[in-house]
């Protein structure tokens, strides 16, 4: 079968390699993002070992970086040529925004280091069909569903849940929530559909100002989600449930709590399913997450190599050769990036985080 997916060709790595391995920072081609290693995965790691301290399951999400080696470490493992300690926690589950970021990283299914791919987005027709080429390949292909029509799509389904901000989902308190399980659990639906789980994300978490700030969107994701959980079991008692959490930002803050009794105690009731955490920058991180208090400077480990095209000595300005969207993106902080040059006297510079702009 042709899918979409078919059609997008990554460059060879070995050619990449043979042509860029042993080159400066200086004689790369602009714009070219790059990544610190080391701190990549200590960023990833720590992640990790703060979802094992909960007894929490982790899914990273892959969208940030899209490769396949990134990835790898994200889940526990190392990159090329290097030995990771037995006490490296590892999770087999990703979630994904397109359906190409699934299929790149099949190498690591047939590794047998991913067994759980969630499509990130409602379902549409036009998807199913290449959904159903990649269960093929995957244990576990699941789908976010937030309307009765996408339970068409054969699949262990998260309801995406709404936290009050209008950004996506449905609230647990809604006709549209009560009509979504009643297609699930009540319909012929339910015969080859089954509900896995509720997922709720803090969009708005990204404008925490500490620690503080993003522990109180964190106890709203639980909130939310148990809530809904407790919900959809008084239909279907046998139900069990996972209860997906997360933003870069909660999911940090979250390392400071030890127990999930904790989150019980901060919403006031016990959780009625396994709680799960799930973010995507925290490896990378970007001064957005800088700005939220819960990250230094020196915990970024993405930068965009950018060229100087001019520079207005009376404006304090510089005009670069970068990417556009990216760098454009709403933040809340002072910068429109942090510019570290690479060499003296030369034209090149390297922006911290990809450049925020303030909104």
């Amino acid at each position: 079968m042709s899918i979409p997916s078919s059609f997008y060709k990554a460059p060879e790595k070995e050619l990449l390699l043979k042509e860029y391995v042993g080159k400066s920072l200086s004689e790369l081609p602009t714009p070219s993002i790059v990544i610190d290693r080391a701190r990549f995965v200590e960023n990833s790691r720590a992640m990790l070992k703060s979802a094992a301290r909960l007894n929490a399951g982790f899914r990273c999400h892959i969208k940030t970086h899209k490769a396949v080696e990134g990835v790898n470490v994200q889940l526990g493992y190392e990159f090329e040529g290097e030995q990771v300690s037995e006490d490296i926690p590892k999770s087999d589950k990703i979630v994904v925004s397109t359906l190409a970021e699934a299929w790149a990283v099949i190498p690591l299914v047939e590794q047998g280091k991913i067994r759980d791919i969630l499509f990130g987005l409602p379902v549409t027709k036009l998807r199913i069909g290449e959904l159903h080429e990649l269960s093929k390949k995957v244990d576990n292909v699941r789908v976010m569903v937030d309307s009765p029509p996408q339970v068409e799509a054969l699949y262990d389904v998260f309801i995406k849940i709404d936290m009050g901000t209008g950004r996506a989902g449905i609230g647990e308190n809604s006709t549209l929530y009560d009509k979504l399980l009643d297609t699930i659990l009540k319909s012929d639906a339910k015969n080859y559909v089954s509900l896995y789980g509720l997922y709720c994300h803090a969009g708005h978490s990204y404008g925490a100002k500490g620690a503080k700030d993003a522990e109180s969107f964190l106890v709203e994701e639980v909130r939310h989600v148990n809530a809904a959980a407790k919900h959809a079991k008084t239909l279907a008692p046998h139900l069990q449930l996972h209860l997906s959490v997360g933003a870069t930002p909660t999911a940090h803050v979250s390392r400071q709590i030890n127990l999930v009794t904790d989150l019980e105690t901060a919403i006031g009731e016990p959780l009625v399913g396994t709680l799960e955490v799930h973010a995507g920058n925290y490896s990378c991180c970007d001064l957005q997450q800088v700005a939220t208090g819960l990250v230094e400077d020196e915990d970024v480990s993405l930068f965009l190599l950018a060229e100087v095209l001019t520079q207005y000595e009376g404006r304090k300005r510089q005009v670069t050769r970068r990417t556009a969207y990216k760098c454009r993106r709403n933040c809340f902080i002072e910068r429109s990036g942090s510019v570290t040059r690479i060499r003296q006297g030369g034209q090149a510079c390297r922006i911290r985080a990809m450049a925020c702009w303030k909104s």
